[in-house]
């Protein structure tokens, strides 16, 4: 009986000592919250799909952390930001010529994202690299196209991954823990498992964030 006492006095204190350095290590924290409305188009014209224009609105919501990085390397990182945002999209592809058969698709994903401040932060620039989920594939059909042509330029295995580049500001409202963001947005996502020429879109962000 003694020895499965001591025991669990051993792993209790393991326990408490464990908890307590963690507690002890955890210096970062979420500083900042917000929502995003999102609209892109296809960026440039040799790189759409011959046979429609593609457009994605979205929402997104997002968490950032300005001590992260310095909690990680040092503090040469303060000028630094990460943060992850969960959004949903919605594309759609217009046909060219116009035959009345617009088509699109949805998707539902997670970016993560690190930028850089500048001059006491005015602005910041920085990039994102994020995974998707595509639920039902789009097709325009009954049309004397090739079969590479009716697929909105995206492949076939309901995943896509994004990466891009971002620039922007948050505006702080008067003197207040609220600031609205405004964001340009250059991003491609393709199929990771099917080559595809993927979508390249530039997008502008307007979004409200809220800092702790």
């Amino acid at each position: 009986m003694e020895k499965w006492v001591a025991t669990g006095m051993v792993l209790l204190g393991i326990i408490v000592f464990a908890d307590t350095a963690a507690a002890n290590e955890r210096t970062w924290k979420i500083d900042s919250i917000g929502l995003d409305l999102q609209y892109g188009r296809d960026s440039a014209e040799d790189l759409q799909p011959r046979h429609s224009l593609n457009i994605v609105e979205r929402i997104s919501v997002r968490a950032e952390s300005d001590s992260l990085m310095p909690y990680l390397l040092d503090e040469s990182w303060d000028k630094w930001t990460a943060g992850a945002e969960l959004h949903y999209s919605s594309h759609k592809a217009n046909e060219r010529p116009d035959n009345g058969q617009d088509t699109g698709f949805h998707e539902i994903g997670v970016n993560g994202v690190l930028k850089r401040h500048f001059f006491d932060k005015m602005f910041y620039i920085g990039g994102l690299a994020g995974l998707s989920y595509v639920h039902d594939m789009p097709r325009f059909e009954n049309r004397p196209w090739k079969s590479d042509d009716r697929r909105s330029n995206i492949g076939r295995s309901h995943c896509l991954y994004t990466v891009g580049a971002l620039a922007g500001r948050d505006w702080q409202v008067l003197q207040t823990a609220w600031s609205v963001r405004t964001e340009l947005r250059l991003t491609h996502s393709s199929d990771p498992f099917h080559a595809d020429h993927g979508k390249n879109f530039a997008a502008g962000v307007l979004g409200a964030t809220y800092r702790y």
